[in-house]
């Protein structure tokens, strides 16, 4: 009876947590990873185009001036506007907090981030600034992109 007992355990425990479950979930998470990594190492690009490719139509950002920029055409204007000014020639270095899948296709990323080799206004060097960054990004047509991004400032 035990032994009985016992197999009928396993059997639900393995039917409850397939064996590929946790590769898919590492699989996700590996996923998502490469896209916060590859908006990183486009930064320094000063390509708003390319910047922006890397959220869905309907996405939006506030950054941390209080600006909103609704929609990929918006947000292509945020980086655009930033990167011919304070982001010029700036580089990210990004890494990843924390990550929470809501669903199979949605997930709320925490990241710190650093912009180095930023220029004020009098064109002089300003010194690195952290942020943390919260990003949601929705898989659509196996294909993650950013709908929601806030970086917050890190007080010192």
């Amino acid at each position: 009876m035990f032994r009985l007992c016992l197999a009928m355990g396993l059997a639900l425990a393995l039917l409850a947590h397939p064996a590929g479950a946790h590769h898919r979930d590492r699989q996700r998470e590996l996923d998502v990873r490469s896209v916060m990594d590859a908006f990183a190492k486009t930064w320094p690009s000063n390509n708003p185009q390319a910047l922006s490719a890397f959220y869905q139509d309907h996405a939006d950002v506030l950054n941390p001036s209080g600006r909103w920029a609704r929609g990929r055409m918006e947000i292509e204007k945020l980086f655009s506007d930033e990167h011919s000014t304070i982001f010029k020639g700036s580089r990210m270095a990004s890494t990843i907090d924390g990550m929470r899948f809501v669903d199979g296709d949605i997930v709320l990323v925490d990241s710190t981030i650093t912009i180095e080799g930023m220029k004020g206004a009098d064109g002089n060097a300003l010194p690195p600034q952290s942020y943390h960054l919260v990003t949601v990004l929705h898989r659509k047509h196996d294909r993650w992109r950013m709908v929601a991004s806030r970086p917050y400032l890190l007080a010192r």
